[in-house]
């Protein structure tokens, strides 16, 4: 995982307790819709599942 993904993560897990970061903030950090970032989310958790199922 590189800089850039491991921050879409924390960014993430800092606002999961809030009900999740809003669609401006989101925008200004990263540059993208709410939608790719869900999507980038998700592709991210994947990527991880994979990992560890083959280590």
């Amino acid at each position: 995982m590189n800089p850039h993904e491991q921050e879409l993560l924390d960014f993430a897990q800092r606002w999961e307790p809030f009900g999740g970061p809003s669609a401006a903030d989101i925008l200004v950090e990263f540059g993208m819709t709410p939608t790719r970032f869900s999507e980038r989310l998700e592709e991210l958790q994947r990527f991880r599942c994979r990992r560890s199922i083959t280590q």
